[in-house]
């Protein structure tokens, strides 16, 4: 049986993995080994320090040497599988970890386009935010109205089909269950095999066999995930949760900047029915890399008042044909087991 080590924030127990490496001599551009009687755990990490000094200088300052991301490969992103703790890169006065040496040149070619950065937020002229809120208000009632979106309190969304992959068939399951205001429970399974990841407020943490906590950069990959949602947004919309600036009309949809936490998304609202039907915001793209994407809304379902649309697809601008495709065949809403899952596992 692996040693197991528990996680003081949310109770998750697993292995803390060997940075062999001292993190303070890395920042500073230097390979030096570090010594096992030299060590800190921390979120997850065991670091080996070559000297007392460098120990002491990461006890005061953890945030500037600690790993990034979690250990999350830097070039797939915050939310994807750990990196390894011998394949690193200093960039920018910070430690990065890689999946494989493709994964680590490919991040060194072009670092700012592979890590997530805060949105600006919009200026708007007293006119763009009282126009902005017009069509958001049109947009709200299309949706179902203020009280069925502010009595949403949880929506989960599935599908379910067989893909080919590696020469054998297997059964690929997808869920989205959103816990309102601010929880997203997502599963991907292939057969047996589960990976999760959940946002419950200010805890955060990835299930099935690399179960673990997330850090604060994955927390808010997290919360940027929900906040391109057209759901999620038209709710802080009518709690008064919104930066809003009309961006002008587009062959007959009309575009309206939405900003909050640190993420914009420029929601597209049909002209004539006043459904969302698209958001635009900075995605990850074929490739991992950062890159201006639009997700496309349809096939609209009424749940507890509240339209909802079913059919996504994600395209990265100026392609022709989507790289996500969402048909979600199940959708419940406000269904009491929907919240069991953002109670964190135990120990």
């Amino acid at each position: 049986m692996l040693a197991l080590v528990l996680s003081a924030a949310i109770g998750l127990v697993g292995p803390p993995r060997t940075v062999g490496m001292d993190a303070v001599e890395l920042v500073a551009g230097r390979e030096v080994a570090g010594q096992e009687a030299l060590q800190v755990e921390h979120e997850g990490h065991r670091y080996l320090f070559a000297t007392e000094a460098s120990r002491a200088a990461f006890l005061a300052r953890p945030g500037t040497y600690e790993v990034q991301l979690g250990g999350a490969c830097a070039r797939m992103g915050p939310l994807s599988g750990l990196g390894r703790t011998d394949l690193f890169a200093v960039h920018d006065g910070r430690l990065y970890l890689f999946a494989s040496e493709a994964c680590r040149s490919t991040f060194l070619a072009d670092p700012e386009a592979l890590l997530e950065r805060a949105d600006a937020a919009p200026a708007p002229s007293p006119e763009e935010a009282r126009r902005g809120a017009a069509v958001l208000e049109r947009a709200l009632a299309a949706m179902g109205g203020r009280a069925a979106v502010r009595g949403l309190t949880s929506l989960r969304l599935a599908q379910s089909q067989r893909v080919r992959s590696g020469g054998r068939e297997y059964t690929h399951r997808q869920a989205w269950t959103f816990r309102f205001p601010n929880g997203l429970h997502v599963v991907d399974a292939w057969d047996e095999r589960e990976w999760s990841m959940t946002l419950a407020g200010e805890r955060g943490w990835f299930g099935g066999a690399d179960a673990r906590p997330m850090v604060q950069s994955q927390r808010e990959a997290m919360e940027r995930e929900l906040l391109h949602d057209p759901i999620v947004l038209l709710r802080l919309f009518a709690e008064g949760g919104l930066t809003v600036r009309f961006d002008g009309t587009e062959g007959g949809t009309d575009l309206v900047e939405a900003h909050a936490q640190g993420v914009t998304t420029t929601l597209g609202i049909d002209g004539l029915s006043g459904r969302v039907v698209a958001a635009r915001y900075r995605g990850r793209g074929p490739g991992s890399k950062i890159v201006a994407t639009e997700a496309r809304f349809g096939g609209f379902r009424e749940q507890a008042g509240v339209w909802v649309p079913t059919r996504v697809e994600v395209y990265s601008l100026g392609a022709e044909k989507p790289h996500t495709v969402r048909e979600c065949a199940e959708v419940r809403a406000n269904v009491a087991d929907d919240t069991a899952v953002f109670e964190p596992p135990t120990p």
